[in-house]
């Protein structure tokens, strides 16, 4: 079991380097603030609907976790560095804890620690639109509790540079 424990560690740590070189650049255009969290709140409407496993039928750690449709580039592309953020030269990584469901979708993400001024919105927008191939355990689609950290990073005055790294 130790060996599983240091196998997915060693996994997780080789994919969250990988991940951290890559990101997009979002150009000069952003949104506002107020608008990521009007999203936010509509889309966390839509979420609420969904119940959540039971505690008991969540894991932390699997055979084999899930994995974003698409990459981690996936997510890179659907993030939007906020005005106020970039205004402000606001960088830092929003670290994001959601479950991953049976049919892989993404259920309750919430922000663990965020940096404001509208990256943790712009963060859980982009996470709620991810799709997950889901975890498996014993040949078995489980849901798995799963965290992402999203790297908010400015590049000059027009560009930013957006990332995130599986863990």
């Amino acid at each position: 079991m130790n060996t599983l424990k240091i196998t997915f560690i060693a996994i997780l740590v080789l994919l969250a380097l990988t991940a951290c070189q890559k990101g997009i650049s979002t150009g000069p255009e952003g949104i506002s603030e107020a608008n990521l969290k009007e999203q936010w709140a509509q889309m966390k409407l839509e979420l609420d609907k969904n119940p959540l496993p039971d505690e008991n039928d969540i894991f932390t750690v699997v055979e084999q976790p899930p994995v974003i449709k698409g990459g981690i580039q996936k997510l890179a592309t659907l993030i939007k560095y906020p005005d106020e953020a970039r205004k402000n030269n606001i960088e830092g990584r929003v670290f994001v804890q959601f479950v991953v469901d049976k049919n892989g979708q993404v259920l309750q993400p919430q922000v663990i620690r965020g940096i404001g001024h509208g990256c943790d919105e712009a963060a859980l927008l982009a996470v709620s639109e991810l799709e997950f191939e889901p975890g498996v355990q014993r040949d078995q689609k489980v849901a798995v509790r799963y965290s992402l950290p999203i790297v908010f990073k400015l590049q000059g005055e027009q560009y930013s540079t957006i990332s995130a790294e599986e863990s």
